[in-house]
C-alpha cells in the first residue's frame, strides 16, 4: 500500500515503532496513518497515505484530528514534499506552521511543520 501512496519515496526512519491508524471502504484498507511520540513533549506525524481511489473523501482530514487528538506532548512536527501541495494545505487547515528545524531529519527538499497542542 505505501508504494501505491509514495511510489517515488522511501520511508524515513523507524516508523514502523508507531501508533497507527486505518481507514476502511468496504471491508478494505484504504488509508493509513501513524504518530510516535518522541518524548520531551514532541510527537513525530510520520505517515500518512490514502489511495487513489479514496482521496478527495476527507480521510486524511480526519486522520490529521484524529492523531493531534491523541497526541501526548506539547509539540506536533512532521513534514511534506513541496511536490504535494495537498497535504501542505491540510496541514495548513489544522493550524500547523511552516518552521525551519535545528537539525534536519529528512533532507533540504521537504517542507517542515510543527504546531503547538
Amino acid at each position: 500500500m505505501d508504494a501505491v501512496c509514495f511510489p517515488a519515496d522511501e520511508p524515513i526512519g523507524d516508523w514502523y515503532e508507531s501508533d497507527w491508524y486505518l481507514a476502511y471502504k468496504n471491508g478494505e484498507i484504504v488509508g493509513y496513518a501513524s504518530k510516535k511520540e518522541l518524548g520531551g513533549g514532541i510527537t513525530y506525524f510520520n505517515r500518512v497515505g490514502v489511495l487513489p481511489v479514496a482521496r478527495g473523501q476527507g480521510i486524511q482530514k480526519k486522520f490529521l484530528e484524529r492523531r493531534i487528538k491523541d497526541s501526548e506532548g506539547t509539540q506536533i512536527i512532521t513534514y511534506t514534499l513541496p511536490s504535494n501541495p495537498a497535504s501542505s494545505n491540510n496541514l495548513i487547515r489544522q493550524g500547523f506552521l511552516l518552521y525551519l528545524p535545528t537539525q534536519s531529519w529528512v533532507g533540504d527538499e521537504v517542507l517542515y511543520w510543527t504546531k503547538e497542542v
